[in-house]
């Protein structure tokens, strides 16, 4: 499958819709089942990259798609190389799920897609507007607030630390599967997901040879991450992203670090302060922005231009 988006009927994009926002529903919990596994986050990585990759290769096998990987070498490399960086960014995110929660981690961790945006002019010479060097800052300004009060202990200083660098690596490999244009969905996702376990089984065989067994009370929810957060949600997204506009994708993909916030709140009983909630919302409020408002000033500058 290549990245030409398709067209939706309209009386599917309802149903495309629905299954989007589940799939980032569903990212969001990741935090959650986290937090119940009893594993260093490497091994958490392991087994949720080895599992949901083997049930995305059998959807894959049973969809019959055709592998454009063959015919793109160089492409295949590069999404392959992205997903290494990914199982970095993954063993930071987790380790940050562990030391500061689900919804700090996530929020710290999607700083990542605004930093490619920030760095977009040299890498790709797309224009930077004001605006979105405005939206830019105020993500900065954020996490600053976020973290304020998150440094008084060390623990909580590491856990910054790995959600920041979780962003890094997020951010890389973005960049990298950017300059793959051949390569995507089903088959992108499974090659990623190829190389996110490969650099990981390679970091557990140096740290501490054979992973460590799942203990009996984490298998459920190992079980619920590698199948239904990695497998099932990675399939429905990359499912519905294909035949969804890129800046329906681009807005609706930060209901994610929303819903781990939620999750988190409900589900683990954190919480934050008024300085983190501001943050937050700084942090939710520019991305978000620096999305919706160039959308909506470009659909008013091609009215004009109809109605002249």
């Amino acid at each position: 499958m290549g990245r030409r988006e398709e067209g939706v009927r309209p009386g599917s994009r309802p149903s495309v819709l629905a299954v989007f926002i589940f799939s980032l529903v569903s990212f969001g919990t990741a935090g959650v089942w986290v937090s119940r596994i009893d594993l260093p986050s490497w091994d958490i990585v392991l087994y949720r990259s080895g599992i949901g990759g083997a049930f995305i290769l059998l959807v894959f096998l049973l969809t019959r798609q055709k592998p454009e990987g063959p015919a793109h070498r160089k492409d295949l490399g590069i999404v392959f190389l992205s997903g290494m960086a990914q199982g970095v960014s993954w063993i930071f995110l987790h380790t940050a799920y562990q030391e500061i929660g689900a919804g700090l981690g996530t929020i710290a961790y999607y700083c990542g897609p605004i930093a490619v945006m920030f760095l977009s002019p040299l890498l790709f010479r797309e224009k930077m507007t004001w605006w979105k060097a405005g939206t830019f800052l105020a993500v900065v300004f954020g996490m600053i607030l976020v973290n304020l009060e998150a440094l008084e202990s060390g623990k909580t200083q590491y856990g910054i630390f790995a959600g920041l660098m979780s962003a890094v690596f997020l951010a890389v490999m973005l960049i990298l599967y950017k300059k793959a244009r051949h390569i995507g969905g089903f088959e992108g996702s499974l090659i990623q997901i190829a190389g996110c376990f490969t650099v990981v089984f390679l970091f557990v065989l140096s740290k501490e040879g054979l992973p460590r067994p799942v203990p009996g009370g984490s298998l459920p929810w190992m079980l619920i991450l590698a199948l239904f957060n990695t497998g099932i949600a990675w399939c429905a997204y990359y499912g519905a992203v294909a035949k969804l506009p890129v800046q329906t994708v681009s807005i609706l993909g930060y209901l994610e670090p929303l819903s781990a916030v939620i999750w988190g709140a409900l589900v683990l009983g954190e919480s934050m302060s008024g300085l983190q909630a501001a943050g937050a919302l700084l942090i939710l409020g520019g991305a978000v922005l620096s999305e919706v408002l160039p959308a909506i000033l470009g659909r008013r500058h091609r009215s004009g231009v109809r109605e002249r």
